[in-house]
């Protein structure tokens, strides 16, 4: 088999409807070699078993024995990999041009100094409403979700629901951090990669559909299970990235006004109790800064590789 140009890796569990969908369009692409890395993160929908009967294109399926989380299961797919450029893509993403990945590719080879390339990402087919374009904290080191949704120039960083690195990069940053299973891992993973000088680049004329509301799937984004996960990395992320001090600013911030705007925004779709709001914006904050020398000391010691 042809070395690939490009390995496209896709973490799944439970989303067989969509992950044929985000392969057919994988498939519908034009002007570049492609391979298909799939880590089934132990699916009992029958992902694995489809699979294995697709031949659109090259695929190696890794089937996980449990559910890895996407650092681990992105992790393998790398070392997976052949091609000598990687492509992250949720298995609920569908690219909405077929010279996607062939402009990525070329733009991502013309810069040295680029890390990876991404295209604008919508909520729906039809591109009328931005779900990410590109990466920017505000002055708290929180996501500025307008921002986000409406700039790309000199962004800070970009999403894994589809963005296209070099591989060499990625095996400088050693990968995803697996202390971040889901959400904050391509945060993390793009800090670390501008901490070394590296750049990214987005564009914003190509588009990927991200299927965030697929009919029959529970949205866990609405969940108060999730909103407490997605406040305990976040929380970890910050202390260690700014220290006790800048860590305990951030903190005052969230509690001012208009960080009590910014939280507004951010929970549109949930309205927490008195107790959910004493555990997420008090609780887990005053912990984060009750276990940062453990955390600092984990993160010392424990040096993951691909």
């Amino acid at each position: 088999m042809d070395k690939p140009e490009i390995s496209v890796v896709i973490v799944t569990y439970n989303r067989r409807k969509d992950l044929e969908a985000a392969l057919e369009s994988c498939a519908a692409q034009i002007g570049v070699a492609l391979e298909v890395v799939v880590v089934d993160n132990g699916s009992t929908d029958g992902t694995a078993e489809w699979l294995t009967s697709w031949r659109k294109l090259p695929t190696i399926l890794y089937r996980a024995p449990r559910n890895l989380g996407a650092s681990i299961g992105r992790n393998i797919g790398i070392r997976l990999s052949r091609g000598a450029l990687i492509a992250f893509m949720d298995s609920d993403a569908v690219a909405l041009d077929r010279d996607l990945l062939l402009q990525l590719k070329e733009n991502l080879l013309k810069h040295p100094d680029v890390a990876a390339t991404a295209p604008a990402i919508y909520e729906d087919a039809e591109r009328q409403r931005i779900w990410f374009l590109a990466g920017y904290a505000n002055k708290a080191g929180y996501h500025d979700i307008e921002r986000s949704r409406r700039e790309h120039e000199n962004c800070e960083y970009i999403s894994t629901c589809f963005s296209l690195w070099k591989r060499e990069v990625l095996y400088s940053l050693r990968g995803f951090d697996p202390a971040y299973p889901y959400v904050f891992e391509d945060l993390d993973l793009c800090i670390r990669a501008r901490d070394r000088g590296w750049r990214f680049l987005v564009l914003p004329h190509l588009g990927v559909h991200h299927r965030l509301s697929t009919e029959g799937r529970v949205r866990p984004y609405d969940t108060y299970a999730h909103r407490l996960y997605t406040e305990r990395v976040m929380n970890r992320f910050y202390v260690l990235r700014l220290g006790l001090r800048g860590f305990l600013r951030r903190w005052r911030w969230w509690l001012s006004p208009e960080g009590r705007e910014y939280r507004r925004i951010a929970y549109i779709d949930f309205t927490p109790t008195l107790f959910q709001r004493l555990e997420l914006f008090w609780w887990i904050p005053l912990k984060s800064l009750l276990l940062y020398p453990f955390w600092k000391l984990q993160t010392h010691l424990h040096q993951w590789r691909l």
